[in-house]
């Protein structure tokens, strides 16, 4: 259920979501324009989604949908680029999410990885319990496992 200090958090099936937050990579892409990309989270086996949103990500920004899994759960998620440039999307553990946002070198959960595209489709990952997020970027921020 809610959080007291986060009124967006969800509980879906034993996980948790919040909505997008827009963050700064840390580099300017200047002449990279605003893309606007439509996403959806949720697990195979169906019970709802955990993330359903639309978000507008400046050039050299990125989107960032953290979600928590109480037990291993197999997860797809879809991003649709409505306008504007492709994207990059990916799923991260709460370790290497930290890692994006202080500029360091990370790794994305292996089969999530779509690059340079306006449409990821990605079905099937399993992932054990834990802090997770989806990762929309319209920059430069890209996995060392890529």
């Amino acid at each position: 259920m809610g959080s007291n200090t986060d009124p967006t958090r969800r509980t879906v099936l034993g996980t948790v979501g919040t909505g997008a937050l827009v963050l700064g990579s840390g580099c300017g892409m200047l002449g990279r324009g605003t893309v606007t990309a439509q996403y959806m989270i949720e697990p195979v086996d169906g019970g709802g989604s955990l993330s359903d949103s639309e978000v507008d990500i400046n050039g050299g920004n990125h989107a960032v949908d953290e979600f928590e899994l109480e037990e291993t759960t197999e997860i797809r998620y879809t991003v649709g680029v409505l306008s504007g440039p492709s994207i990059d999307a990916f799923l991260v553990d709460a370790d290497n999410l930290d890692a994006i946002e202080a500029g360091e070198g990370f790794t994305a959960i292996d089969g999530s990885i779509t690059l340079d595209a306006e449409v990821a489709n990605v079905d099937g990952v399993e992932l054990e319990a834990g802090s997770y997020a989806l990762v929309i970027d319209n920059g430069d921020v890209e996995p060392e496992n890529a």
